[in-house]
């Protein structure tokens, strides 16, 4: 796959669940983000690329909550990029992770999704609580 996706500078946009102030109300505020960039031909990563393979991503939110929403970037590749799935955990330092802490994102009810080429993809709101100034591990994997 040579999309050039995202992924190597860190495509994320975190989304953190305030307190909510009735049953009805739900607002979602930004604790973690990054610009989308184009990622030039010498920064790709080595054949394969990112096909048949998994990345994991350690991320510092500033927010805490107790849900989470993630955004996905390929706004400036020609080509579709899919997970076989992603999930997020409490990080344990390095490329650890806290035992008991990982929980499967799902994208309109599914594990996989496709990002097509030029768009975006929100995962589904997940119950996760997260103290302020927490180390997430995202972890992707790709076909």
């Amino acid at each position: 796959m040579r999309a050039l996706f995202l992924v190597g500078t860190a495509l994320l946009f975190l989304g953190a669940c305030a307190p909510k102030a009735s049953p009805d109300s739900e607002k979602w505020v930004g604790s973690w983000a990054t610009s989308p960039q184009l990622v030039e031909p010498h920064n790709m990563a080595p054949e394969p690329g990112l096909s048949n393979n998994t990345l994991r991503q350690i991320v510092r939110i500033s927010l805490g909550g107790d849900s989470i929403r993630l955004r996905f970037s390929n706004e400036f590749s020609n080509e579709a990029v899919t997970f076989l799935g992603a999930e997020v955990a409490l990080s344990a330092g390095a490329s650890a992770i806290v035992p008991g802490s990982s929980k499967q994102l799902l994208f309109n009810g599914e594990a996989s999704a496709t990002i097509p080429a030029g768009g975006v993809l929100v995962s589904d709101a997940l119950a996760f609580s997260m103290e302020p100034r927490s180390d997430l591990s995202i972890t992707i994997s790709f076909g």
